[in-house]
């Protein structure tokens, strides 16, 4: 897939997202007015301090307002990029068309897992092991 340059939310300028890295990528696509989003943004938090540094997470806030995005994301502390997809183009490129969704692709741009719907404990637990799998240390 093409890289696209997506306005970071969580700081100042962009960040170039690719879907194809030297490296495993975990992409979840959220909206601020999902509240299973919100449910499982904490389980986002917790599975990304479990991987090795290696593994660049990212969050795509899809089809919404860069303000709404930002009060969504205000005082929840997420310590991976956060980015705003206003068109979905990106999320589209990666076949995640509803919120939430998820999915590890390995550096071969490669979907190597994929989730639709809320994560829940097992689901975080699946998905730290297909980032093993797919290189991460995870």
């Amino acid at each position: 897939m093409e890289s696209v340059d997506l306005a970071c939310l969580t700081g100042p300028g962009k960040v170039r997202a690719s879907g194809v890295h030297a490296r495993v990528e975990v992409v979840n696509v959220w909206a601020s007015w999902c509240g299973p989003c919100r449910r499982e943004s904490r389980r986002l938090q917790a599975a990304h301090r479990h991987v090795a540094s290696g593994v660049l997470f990212l969050g795509v806030d899809v089809k919404d307002s860069a303000a709404r995005a930002r009060a969504f994301l205000a005082g929840r502390h997420l310590g991976y990029p956060q980015v705003s997809d206003p068109t979905g183009r990106f999320a589209r490129a990666l076949h995640l068309f509803g919120v939430p969704s998820t999915v590890v692709v390995d550096g071969t741009g490669r979907v190597r897992w994929r989730h639709d719907g809320e994560l829940g404990a097992a689901d975080v637990r699946q998905l730290l092991a297909r980032v093993r799998a797919a290189g991460g240390d995870g």
